[in-house]
């Protein structure tokens, strides 16, 4: 018989099972499929918050590996680097997926991130979004 402590056991393995197999089949999409982007097509959905002076962004990039880039290297196929522009000043290149700007002043600003290969070229990827800093 199965009692009520079972039936919470096996829902919650079976939620962690779906939860992986979702997950491993992300992972095994051609890349930009798993973001509803077109195969090898550049992708980058950006989360973000503000607390205090910090401006905190999460960047999910399908398509393109993060890179810092370098002088005087030759660019390489499918690597780039996320601009951080601030009230249309460049203020940081980003290389991770998670980054914290500081320092912001008080005010309305606007954001913008542009998705770039290791030459400084557009992807053709951007989003811009306005912050208002307390």
């Amino acid at each position: 018989m199965l009692t009520e402590k079972k039936i919470k056991r096996r829902f919650a393995a079976l939620l962690a099972f779906l939860f992986t197999m979702v997950y491993v089949l992300g992972l095994w999409l051609p890349e930009g499929q798993a973001m509803g982007g077109k195969p090898g097509e550049a992708s980058l959905d950006t989360i973000h918050y503000v607390k205090g002076d910090h401006l905190y962004l999460e960047f999910r990039v399908k398509g393109v590996t993060l890179k810092a880039p370098k002088e005087g290297v030759k660019p390489e196929k499918g690597k780039g680097y996320i601009a951080l522009l601030i009230d249309d000043e460049e203020v940081a290149r980003i290389d991770r997926y998670a980054y914290v700007y500081k320092g912001l002043k008080p005010g309305k600003h606007v954001v913008k991130v542009i998705l770039r290969t290791l030459d400084h070229k557009p992807y053709g990827v951007e989003h811009s979004f306005p912050i208002d800093v307390q």
